[in-house]
C-alpha cells in the first residue's frame, strides 16, 4: 500500500499517547526504590494499556468494526515484518543467530566474535525508532510443538526455560493454562524441574510415574484435580455432549443457571458415564471420586510438553512408561 505521512491517522492520534504514558511508566519501573503501592499501579498500568493497544489491532480487522479497515490491520502486520526482519539482520550482522521470533518479541544467542548486546539493543532501537528491551537471559529454553501432529512445528507462544537467577520461566504450556488442575499444573513444573537436573527423559518420565501411582491410589485431593471451563454457549445450543455440557447439567440440577460467558469449575468423575454423572462442580468434589483414567491422559500431555522439543511424542511418553528404553539427551541427536 502506499502510505501518506503528510496526516496523522485517527488511530494513531488515539493511541500514540497511550503509548507514550506507556513507556513512561516502564522506565519508571526500572527504579528499585518505588513503594510497593507505586510499583503495582504502574505496572497494572502498563498492562491495561497493553491489551488496549492489542485490541485496537484485532479491532482494525474485525468485519463489522465501526472505524476498522482490513488494509489498515495489514498494513500494520506488514511494518511488523519489516521490522522483525530488520532486527533480525541486524542481530545476524553482529555475530547473533536468531532462534525465534514472533509479533513483539525475539530470541537470540550470542556467536563467536559477537558484538556487545546493550550496544546492539541500543543501535537497532535508534534504527526502527522502537526501543528493544531486554526481557530475560535464559541459561536454557525450549520451545514447543502444537501437538503431537505437528511435532517438528513450535509455536513461540509455548515454551519453558531456566533463566540464568534460577528461576523457571513458562508461558502457554499447561503449567500456565488456569483451565488445568492444580495437580496437573504441579506436576508439569516437577517435570521440568527434573528435566534440568541431569538433561535426561527419563527422570520426567520417574515424575510421570510418580505422579500416575498417587492419581491410581486415590491420594490426590479432588480439589487438586478442578477444571474451569467457560460457557461459549447456553446449555442447549450445545450440540456435543462434552465435559462442559456435563457440568452445566448438574449446574441446572442444583437450580444454578450457567449464562454463556461464565466459567464452570468441575471434577471428572467418569469420564466414559452418562452427561449428568460424568462430572461433579466443584462444591461436590469434596471427598468425591474422580476418573484416574481421565487425569493419567492429561498428565501424559503435560509431559509431552515437557518432551516434544527433544522429539518425545505422546505415544513415545506412553512406551516409556511401561520402561521401554532409557536414553539420555545426548542419545537423542
Amino acid at each position: 500500500y502506499t502510505i501518506c505521512e503528510k496526516q496523522e491517522g485517527f488511530i494513531g492520534k488515539v493511541l500514540a499517547p497511550l503509548i507514550d504514558d506507556r513507556q513512561e511508566m516502564k522506565e519508571a519501573l526500572r527504579h528499585e526504590d518505588l513503594p510497593e503501592e507505586q510499583e503495582r499501579y504502574l505496572q497494572g498500568s502498563v498492562d491495561a494499556i497493553k491489551w488496549i493497544l492489542v485490541s485496537c489491532f484485532g479491532y482494525m480487522g474485525h468485519a463489522h468494526a465501526s472505524y476498522g479497515a482490513i488494509r489498515c490491520h495489514q498494513a500494520i502486520q506488514a511494518y511488523d515484518r519489516s521490522i522483525m526482519v530488520k532486527t533480525k539482520e541486524m542481530f545476524e550482522e553482529s555475530g547473533f543467530s536468531v532462534a525465534h521470533g514472533i509479533i513483539d518479541s525475539i530470541w537470540v544467542q550470542p556467536g563467536e566474535g559477537h558484538a556487545e548486546f546493550q550496544k546492539v539493543c541500543g543501535n537497532i532501537t535508534s534504527e526502527i525508532g522502537i526501543e528493544l528491551e531486554p526481557e530475560h537471559r535464559f541459561e536454557w529454553c525450549a520451545f514447543v510443538p502444537r501437538s503431537s501432529d505437528t511435532a517438528d512445528i513450535a509455536t513461540l507462544n509455548r515454551y519453558f526455560g531456566k533463566k540464568q537467577d534460577g528461576e523457571f520461566k513458562t508461558a502457554g504450556i499447561e503449567a500456565e493454562q488456569d483451565s488445568k488442575p492444580e495437580f496437573v499444573q504441579e506436576s508439569q513444573m516437577r517435570m521440568i524441574e527434573a528435566l534440568d537436573q541431569r538433561m535426561k527423559p527419563q527422570d520426567v518420565i520417574e515424575v510421570l510415574k510418580h505422579r500416575i501411582s498417587r492419581l491410581e491410589a486415590g491420594e490426590v485431593e479432588p480439589e487438586k484435580l478442578v477444571e474451569e471451563r467457560r460457557a461459549s454457549k447456553s446449555l442447549e445450543a450445545y450440540q456435543v455432549k462434552n465435559r462442559t455440557v456435563s457440568a452445566l447439567k448438574r449446574a441446572r440440577r442444583h437450580g444454578l443457571e450457567m449464562k454463556p460467558g461464565q466459567t464452570v469449575r468441575y471434577v471428572v468423575r467418569d469420564d466414559k458415564a452418562d452427561p449428568l454423572e460424568r462430572t461433579r462442580l466443584a462444591f461436590e468434589a469434596d471427598g468425591a471420586r474422580y476418573d484416574p483414567s481421565y487425569y493419567r491422559t492429561e498428565l501424559i500431555r503435560a509431559a509431552e510438553s515437557v518432551l516434544s522439543p527433544l522429539g518425545i511424542d505422546r505415544a513415545s511418553v506412553r512406551d516409556r512408561l511401561e520402561g521401554m528404553y532409557d536414553p539420555s539427551l545426548r542419545t537423542l541427536t
